[in-house]
């Protein structure tokens, strides 16, 4: 394997799990006979190989069958309708989880945009508010002196009050500065935004560390298993999530982004 970046292992780990995704996902609409043909398809795409390899290792254990080609023959494709079945029960297990970690992935990709985009909006509204990132405006402009459209120069002071809420910041972190910075009055428990804080967590360690547990993960979700009473998980270990974590966590995005909206609408409308 050549040497890559982490980055790039990260994308092709992650684009495996999606076209596991979108092949097996065909199955969902095929019937019974067109299922069995695309799941053998799949396992010989996997295992091309292996039926040499079944007839070495029963000769190794029973020489004797050399002889006996037709008896030779049944075990191997009874061995090979073992390891099938082995493959597939594992294949279905892949699947659900490669489902359930790119569900986690993308809910939270969805949460980030709505981020970035109401930060915006809320900035456009009150264009009071860029005050406060003078400093950064200031050293755009003696930084790029030739800007002389308006309309290019107020996407760009936007844009670097959009950076200023939220780039290198946590989520909670986010809802505390909008709320400081426009009055907003968002309605959140403490339990709430620390689970979210959690799928987050979970999230970074699916799309960048190989589902491995890291500090920052035990940093950041440390207020979450302190809510429920819950053991957190140790360093080194594997995060594994099931699709009940999945749904739970809709559901807290739901709330927290519904709570965040019901407090910026009031200010907008």
């Amino acid at each position: 394997m050549p040497i890559c970046t982490d980055a790039y292992r990260n994308f092709t780990t992650n684009l495996e799990r999606l076209n596991l995704f979108v092949q097996f996902s065909k199955a969902l609409d095929l019937n019974a006979t067109e299922i069995e043909k695309m799941k053998s398809e799949l396992y010989w795409q996997k295992k091309s190989d292996e039926t040499i390899e079944i007839r070495e290792a029963i000769l190794a254990s029973n020489p004797e069958l050399e002889r006996d080609q037709a008896k030779l023959m049944k075990q191997i494709i009874e061995q090979q309708k073992q390891s099938e079945n082995k493959f597939l029960e594992e294949l279905v297990e892949q699947f659900h989880r490669s489902r359930d970690e790119l569900l986690i992935i993308q809910l939270v990709a969805i949460a980030d945009s709505y981020r970035s985009e109401l930060s915006e909006t809320l900035l456009r509204r009150k264009t009071d508010s860029l005050r406060k990132h003078k400093q950064e405006i200031i050293k755009l402009l003696s930084e790029n002196p030739a800007i002389s459209d308006w309309d290019v120069l107020y996407d760009d002071i936007v844009r670097i009050g959009v950076n200023t809420l939220t780039r290198n910041t946590k989520y909670q972190g986010w809802i505390e500065k909008i709320k400081n910075e426009f009055s907003l009055q968002i309605g959140l428990n403490h339990q709430d935004i620390s689970q979210l804080e959690e799928i987050i967590a979970t999230r970074n360690l699916l799309a960048h560390n190989g589902r491995i547990v890291n500090k920052d993960y035990l940093e950041r979700s440390s207020a979450y298993y302190q809510c429920i009473g819950g053991c957190p998980l140790n360093l080194g270990d594997e995060r594994k999530i099931s699709h009940a974590y999945c749904l739970d966590a809709i559901t807290c995005f739901n709330t927290v982004i519904d709570a965040v909206e019901s407090g910026a609408w009031a200010l907008l409308k």
